[in-house]
């Protein structure tokens, strides 16, 4: 299956990239996906950041789909 990956703020800074299209195992979850992107991406696990899933904050490891939209939010206040 493909994800669309977009990165935000300052971690689309470091990685010099927006947007990435990742292939991962049909049967991936949430944790699978954060495991191959800091295979991808060492220099990510520094970061803190949370990732949301179809423009939802994820908190538990559920299963990915095909095409699924996975945000990686840098840390943010409100104001």
């Amino acid at each position: 299956m493909k994800v669309t990956v977009k990165y935000l703020g300052n971690i689309a800074e470091h990685l010099k990239m927006e947007i990435e299209y990742i292939e991962l195992p049909e049967t991936s979850t949430y944790n699978g996906f954060i495991e191959v992107l800091n295979s991808l991406h060492f220099g990510l696990q520094g970061f803190v950041y949370k990732v949301a899933v179809n423009q939802k904050i994820v908190t538990e490891n559920i299963q990915l789909k095909d095409n699924d939209e996975i945000a990686i939010l840098p840390p943010f206040s409100g104001g």
